[in-house]
């Protein structure tokens, strides 16, 4: 559950043996506060804590096993032992060390018990994730709680005055997702896809791409990979894989495949098709420049802002359509604002600079 997950789990990066350190930390944690380590009314608060904040001091607690405990949970999980073994060894030499006559009062009996438990080597029994009906039920609820999340951010992020709540919501959905995955045993394509759409709105196109693709013959995942190669041709990036890519996968009627074949006018008239985000609004916008139609392009660009406030490339696209009709200080300040509201990898960064600096001449 969030208060156990791990940073990475969060963010949905790789996971390997020290996440479930960390998760067995967290565990001892709780034996010895007697609470979780980041309580919260609801998973937003709970995923904020993990990853930006430290647990609370544990009181009463002797301060070498503190330490065991900080080691297990650190944030950063090359702080963290590299294996459980070694973490059963430091609490196996904590009881050692401790002083003679020293009571074991119930609270510590836990400690003792989970080191029965490393040192038989049931964690694993503990950690697996079967594909039992309870667990099924479980990654359903997880599943439905990223897909409840995920809609709150979508939303939050059409609000220009709701983008850090918008985050914290893609976030939480991101953990909900990766915990359906893990408890999957990471196999269900549907929590793969959840996750790539949460590092879409994160901005992370990257890890989006790699999780589309892990979500297999998912035809959500094959859709939305469609979708990010398209953008990335509307930003220019790996314009020739972009466009072999788009050649390959996507329908000869998709909008995006008509923009990579340069059919600007099928691109005007086409439908969205299966994409609510401004996607199909950069095509639209980008097509309309193409063919020197600026005022319809601003039009259309007008009405995807409206609906998404914070989409960057819209207000870089935006910028190029009034320089297009001599209005330079109207780009100007629509690629500053596509600056204040650009993701840090967002790749058109140093172009708009390039832009505002020469405007600025």
């Amino acid at each position: 559950t969030p208060e156990y997950a791990s940073p990475e789990q969060i963010q949905g990066d790789p996971l390997d043996a020290r996440t479930d350190i960390y998760s067995l930390g967290a565990t001892l944690y709780h034996f010895l506060a007697g609470h979780p380590p980041f309580p919260g009314k609801d998973v937003e608060e709970i995923t904020r804590k993990v990853l930006k904040e430290d647990p609370p001091r544990l009181k009463d607690v002797p301060a070498s096993l503190v330490r065991i405990v900080r080691k297990a949970m650190a944030r950063e999980r090359d702080r963290r032992y590299g294996k459980v073994d070694d973490l059963a060894r430091d609490l196996e030499s904590w009881i050692d060390r401790s002083r003679p006559g020293f009571h074991l009062r119930p609270l510590w009996v836990g400690v003792a018990v989970l080191v029965l438990v490393l040192s038989w080597g049931t964690t694993f029994i503990i950690l697996r994730h079967s594909q039992s009906q309870d667990d099924r039920q479980r990654v359903l609820e997880a599943l439905r709680d990223g897909d409840r999340n995920l809609a709150k951010a979508e939303r939050s992020l059409s609000d220009a005055e709701d983008a850090v709540r918008g985050e914290q919501e893609a976030r939480a959905a991101l953990a909900d997702y990766s915990l359906a995955l893990r408890w999957s045993g990471d196999r269900d394509p549907e929590a793969r896809h959840g996750m790539g759409r949460c590092f879409e709105l994160l901005g992370e196109d990257g890890k989006a791409e790699e999780s589309f693709r892990e979500a297999g013959d998912l035809a959500a995942a094959r859709s939305a990979l469609v979708w990010l190669w398209a953008r990335r041709l509307v930003e220019g990036r790996n314009e020739r894989e972009a466009r072999d890519y788009l050649a390959k996968n996507a329908d000869a009627r998709h909008v995006a495949r008509l923009f990579a074949e340069g059919k600007w006018e099928a691109v005007l008239a086409a439908h969205s098709q299966d994409r609510s985000d401004g996607v199909p609004v950069l095509l639209r916008a980008k097509a309309a420049l193409e063919l020197g139609r600026g005022k319809e392009a601003l039009g259309t660009i007008e009405a995807g802002l409206r609906r998404r406030p914070r989409e960057a490339t819209l207000h870089y696209l935006r910028g190029i359509a009034l320089s297009g009709q001599g209005n330079a200080s109207g780009a100007a300040a629509a690629w500053r604002e596509a600056l204040r509201v650009a993701s840090k990898d967002w790749p058109l960064r140093d172009e708009v600079r390039q832009r505002i600096g020469d405007v600025e001449k």
